[in-house]
């Protein structure tokens, strides 16, 4: 027997994999594929080149946020194992379409075949298929043979996924592989390392996998109660890391919440049953550490040749940098491969019952040549970073508590008084990290919003942020500049001190201090006042290479008084304060901010209902040329869902802060290229450093232009801006573009920032006198002296010039006399859409 890893690149890459490996001649062949891509066309042109390739083997996979092989975990990657049986035999199985998961589990079950089978491998799909009831049948055919496997998951999708085999790709059911042989060995075995915490509930109402109440309360209210507001919040992200656990057939199993019901009810990975007994459960990683070893003693008994793995997501997620670790171990005994999985498939040997696990680690091992039971050295661990000694710290921590109450509480129920006790000394380590900063040891920004949560029109907030902060961590580094926000910090708490005034840490350098019960606004000036002398006055000094600096700063700070929302608007104060370099700032209806903020949020709605709704339109205005065709310029606007036409100046700048602005562009490429495919006129798209510096936008629009052909009519507009950092990323644009055919103008030129180096740059064929300057010649000297200064330079840099804004006879005349080549504005041709024939 022989088992191969291999990553997917490309084909000819396989093919060579296979080769070189000899791979052709095997007769037995097993293909497992793990793969992060939900991209069906991808995974049947794998299949089909494996199948063309290898046409005995037996192609089993499933989609999977990540493959494991003995380097660890490669999350996003397509992994392929390559086992070859010498003596055993194998076969693949699918059942799947619009029957029962009890019914698919019971044709599996007949399908496989008995004549010496010894262990079966199953992948299932996710969402509304029920596995345990898929198993249930299984087990009731095969349940004396070892069972592995786990449902399928997506790292991009969570919750959705497919299993397939070399014959289809199946969305809704299940997909095995039996293996049969008479000198086939198969060891199974599992870890897990999840513990109880807390005192034993017991669910009172349950419907499949749906938990309604526990101890006759809402299940999530439960989860607040226990561990907190917070948690309950952030489900489903935290549903994974404080499963259930409940003993079944004398194991310990896991049972993620992974969605809540406005109903207050959960949702979980698998079934749960009314009147059983349940604990929180927590991961501890000090147990699951020590049990590698063991895992792996247990393995070495079976001297297995190959070891497939099929481990938790939420397991790896728990573990992270130390999963490792756990797989190092076992590597140390056989070859393994495998994957994460949403949920895993288990066979308790005592019952032989089959399970479905979450949180676990599983793994069946092969062998067919008998090998003296190898001895397996315990290799001791040693962790390495901060994050990870207190990981383990905490788990040690948790765990022992743990165990150590939950025996008091059975041996001994006199003791409750202890206990509880114990857990509020617990409780309270707890609240210290989720309610307070660990540098400074002030309330954090949560301990702020949960103190201001009920009466924040009776209160007063003042926030304080250090100015240009930012320059002191990277001058002097993080480790002196938290030095510097610790005495920042003990400054403010001098300042408030005995004045019944609350102080917090509400991010790197930011402060706030909270007043309960202010008498007027004059008290929060004079606070203000009294931190802007002390910062001012103090000395902020820190020690470099045995010289001492000296370092000073000054903060600025805005305040809000007794607002519905305070931490919103003494927030937009600080901002105004920054702005216009006060000192401070008060919070006033009158306050711009806000009004811009709800502009923002207007725009960006409109925005994205326009994309959506594809009312993001070309418009295309006229530039006329004697003795040459009319051009014309590409012009996005957005049409409202009343019909009016609204103009990019106001929803771009929104749009490349809210991430739309590149949909954008994309849209008005793609039109504006519909729109002269069936023309014959030259036309110019407007594009920005933006654009140009995006690699997927460039991308998009070189292969538009190759796929319309339209290159050598189009002309790229480039906004003169000073913003453009990267001229070497514009040249690999424009030259490549240039090369295609594409004419280059600097649109706007001399709006503001006129830099004639920027001409020398780009060198285009076009430059574009901006209309501020145009629409003023005929009664403007200035203007007139300008924009012929920049007819003379383009004539003489070999460019022709473009007049804007030309809204008059008399601006047209006045554009002749100096040289101007062609001319754009409404005297000549308003901005209007264009048939695409």
């Amino acid at each position: 027997m022989k088992t191969l890893n291999k990553f997917y690149s490309h084909k000819k890459d396989l093919f060579q994999f296979i080769h070189s490996h000899a791979l052709e001649s095997e007769q037995n062949l097993l293909i497992q594929i793990f793969t992060g891509s939900c991209d069906k066309d991808f995974i049947q042109g794998l299949i089909s080149d494996l199948s063309f390739k290898l046409p005995k083997a037996q192609i089993v996979g499933m989609t999977t946020k990540a493959g494991l092989t003995r380097q660890g975990v490669s999350a996003g990657q397509t992994l392929i194992n390559f086992t070859a049986f010498e003596h055993s035999r194998i076969k693949v199985y699918a059942g799947g379409g619009d029957l029962s998961a009890t019914s698919i589990g019971r044709l599996m079950a007949r399908s496989i075949l008995s004549d010496q089978l010894k262990a079966v491998v199953t992948f299932a799909t996710t969402g509304g298929f029920d596995a345990e009831s898929y198993l249930e049948q299984l087990e009731q055919v095969h349940g004396g043979v070892p069972l592995a496997g786990g449902l399928a998951g997506s790292a991009k999708k969570p919750g959705e996924g497919f299993v397939f085999t070399h014959e289809k790709i199946i969305t809704n059911g299940a997909v095995a592989v039996s293996f049969h042989g008479e000198k086939l060995r198969v060891h199974s075995d599992y870890s897990f390392g999840w513990e109880s915490i807390g005192m034993p509930m017991r669910i009172t109402k349950a419907e499949q996998n749906r938990i309604c109440s526990i101890d006759d309360t809402d299940a999530l209210q439960v989860y607040a109660t226990y561990l907190g507001e917070d948690i309950a919040r952030e489900f489903p992200g935290t549903g994974t890391e404080f499963p259930l656990l409940t003993e079944r057939e004398g194991i310990t199993v896991a049972r993620a919440v992974l969605n809540r019901r406005e109903d207050g009810s959960l949702e979980t990975a698998a079934k749960v049953c009314e009147g059983e007994q349940v604990y929180f459960g927590f991961g501890n990683v000090e147990s699951i550490l020590e049990q590698k070893d063991a895992l792996a003693q247990r393995l070495c008994t079976s001297s297995p040749e190959a070891t497939f793995i099929y481990a938790c997501s939420a397991r790896e997620q728990l573990l992270h940098d130390m999963f490792p670790l756990e797989l190092e171990a076992l590597n140390r005994v056989s070859p393994l491969s495998g994957c994460l999985s949403s949920s895993e498939f288990f066979r308790e040997p005592k019952s032989g019952r089959y399970h479905l696990l979450n949180h676990t680690l599983t793994l069946i091992a092969f062998s067919e040549n008998p090998k003296t039971p190898q001895n397996f050295s315990p290799k001791r661990y040693v962790l390495t970073t901060r994050p990870q000694k207190t990981i383990k710290a905490l788990s040690t921590l948790i765990g022992q508590t743990s165990r150590q109450l939950n025996r008091l509480n059975k041996e001994l129920e006199q003791s409750v008084y202890d206990k509880t006790t114990q857990l509020r000394k617990n409780n309270k380590k707890l609240l210290q990290r989720v309610y307070y900063d660990d540098l400074t040891m002030l309330g954090n920004r949560t301990l702020l919003l949960k103190s201001i949560e009920k009466k924040q029109k009776n209160y007063a907030l003042v926030l304080i942020d250090a100015n240009n902060f930012k320059d002191i961590n990277d001058l002097y580094g993080i480790t002196r500049g938290d030095l510097v926000l610790q005495k920042l910090a003990q400054i403010l708490q001098e300042t408030v001190a005995d004045t019944g005034l609350m102080l917090f840490r509400v991010s790197g350098d930011e402060f706030a201090i909270l007043n309960k019960k202010p008498t007027d606004k004059s008290h929060c000036e004079a606070i203000i006042e009294k931190i802007d002398e002390k910062i001012k006055a103090t000395t902020f000094t820190v020690e470099m290479d045995g010289d001492a600096v000296d370092i000073y700063l000054s903060a600025a700070m805005g305040f809000a008084y007794k607002t519905s929302s305070l931490l919103e608007h003494a927030s937009m104060a600080l901002v105004k304060a920054k702005q216009e370099g006060a000192v401070y700032r008060e919070y006033r209806n009158e306050l711009e901010l806000e009004k811009r903020i709800e502009q923002n949020i207007h725009w960006t709605k409109v925005v994205k209902k326009a994309i959506e709704q594809d009312r993001v339109k070309t418009y295309f205005q006229p530039i006329l040329t004697n003795g040459e065709e009319k051009k014309y310029e590409t012009l996005m606007r957005i049409e409202s869902e009343e019909g009016e036409v609204i103009s990019p100046f106001f929803f771009l700048d929104i749009a490349k802060k809210n991430g739309d602005y590149h949909k954008l562009t994309k849209l008005v490429v793609q039109q504006a290229c519909e729109t002269f495919a069936s023309k014959k006129e030259k036309f110019s798209l407007n594009l920005t450093y933006e654009d140009m510096a995006n690699a997927e936008v460039s991308e998009f629009i070189k292969k538009t232009l190759q796929r319309y052909r339209l290159a050598d009519r189009v002309i790229f507009e480039i906004v003169e801006s000073e913003y453009i950092k990267n001229f070497e990323r514009v040249h690999e644009f424009l030259d490549e573009m240039k090369g295609m055919g594409v004419e280059i103008a600097i649109d706007d030129f001399g709006s503001g920032y006129a830099n004639f180096s920027y001409l020398l740059e780009l060198q285009p064929e076009y430059i574009k006198i901006d209309g501020s300057i145009m629409k003023n010649i005929h009664t403007d000297p200035n203007s007139l002296m300008i924009a012929e200064t920049i007819t003379i330079f383009a004539k003489k840099l070999g460019a022709k010039t473009i007049g804007e804004f030309i809204h008059s006879q008399e601006v047209l005349e006045k554009a002749v006399d100096i040289g101007v080549d062609s001319f754009q504005g409404f005297l000549l041709g308003k901005p209007v859409p264009l048939p695409e024939k």
